[in-house]
């Protein structure tokens, strides 16, 4: 999993992907759906896909668009409730990062074989 640099205080520290997706981003969303009273059939869970080589693309960076049109019978006007919902996730997870003062770190990344794929 990739890392993300999450900011604190003055200083900042690397957590997973999947740690900040599973602890801010899913209970944003669901708390955001409770707070304008609306549900979702979507499965939440994160999907890893794995992309074909491409004869086009040989090399350098990919990025994937998608625009999403919205359907009429979605659109909902804005619960007026001023909330800190993204805040109050984002200082969670700043309390589980341990700054080291006089230390600088790098992100840590898993290289897996072909094999334990």
């Amino acid at each position: 999993m990739p890392c993300i640099k999450v900011s604190k205080a003055d200083s900042f520290g690397w957590k997973k992907y999947d740690e900040l997706f599973n602890g801010v981003i899913i209970p944003y969303f669901e708390r955001v759906l409770k707070k304008h009273g609306l549900t979702t059939d979507l499965p939440l869970a994160p999907s890893l896909i794995n992309l074909n080589r491409s004869e086009i693309l040989k090399e350098g960076h990919v990025g994937i668009a998608i625009k999403g049109l919205q359907d009429e019978q979605f659109k909902h006007p804005p619960n007026k409730l001023k909330t800190s919902i993204g805040e109050e996730l984002m200082e969670l997870v700043r309390q589980t990062i341990t700054i080291k003062p006089d230390t600088f770190s790098l992100p840590q990344y898993l290289v897996q074989s072909e094999s334990t794929k």
